[in-house]
């Protein structure tokens, strides 16, 4: 006779032939994740419908989203214009679709931009120490103490109307909010016994700074990169 666990566990769908625990299915973890985190969930589901958006805007439009058309001009949404025109007469809801892909693109692209390279001047500042790192550390103060918008609006405005310089533009102000969190963990990273190791073996610093410390970064390096995206 099956123990009482086992039995609540079969009931379940947990258990398979001869007690062995049976690996949940995908559909069954999404399920159960949504039940116990329904905002991350909600979240998530936003996040594909942009992503779908974005992906297949051109076969989601109604409308071209730059045409102008004067005798739709402020258009209240109706079965032509589902979300209305606006003042110059273009579809919104067209606009909003293409809207999803320029943000994804830039989105993504500054994210990862400023990430990187703040990344790496964290990791360079905090592995070599010393001078390099209080000069590196007062350059990173002084953007940081610069207003995040304006910085935005004087970088585009300097490189010019294109979507590659608002990525530039967008992923300066990145830079030393990454550059900080990783220097803070490569900072302990590197009084480890496994790094002292590697420099006692002669091994290169430029080789132990990647292969070894770099690495174990990854964590803070994966939510700063989740928090600047949202």
């Amino acid at each position: 006779m099956a123990s009482e666990p086992t039995a609540a566990r079969a009931e379940a769908g947990f258990v398979v032939a001869g007690g062995r625990p049976a690996r949940p299915g995908t559909w069954t973890t999404l399920l159960r994740f949504a039940r116990k985190k329904p905002l991350g969930a909600a979240g998530g589901v936003v996040m594909l419908l942009m992503l779908f958006a974005a992906v297949f805007a051109n076969a989601l439009q109604t409308h071209d989203p730059i045409r102008t058309d004067s005798n739709a001009v402020l258009a209240r949404p109706t079965e032509v214009h589902w979300l209305g025109a606006d003042h110059l007469g273009r579809d919104i809801y067209s606009r909003i679709v293409h809207g999803a892909r320029v943000s994804l693109i830039v989105g993504v692209a500054s994210t990862l931009l400023g990430s990187v390279l703040g990344g790496l001047i964290g990791l360079l500042s905090g592995y070599v120490g010393g001078r390099t790192d209080l000069v590196t550390q007062r350059v990173m103060d002084i953007l940081q103490g610069l207003p995040l918008l304006v910085l935005a609006l004087v970088m585009s405005a300097a490189l010019g109307p294109a979507l590659h310089n608002v990525v530039i533009a967008i992923s300066i102000p990145i830079v030393p909010r990454a550059a900080r969190v990783i220097r803070a963990s490569v900072l302990s990273i590197r009084e480890m016994q496994y790094v002292e190791a590697a420099r006692a073996l002669g091994i290169q610093h430029l080789r132990i700074a990647f292969r070894h410390v770099l690495p174990n970064t990854m964590g803070p390096f994966i939510v700063l990169g989740t928090a600047q995206l949202g």
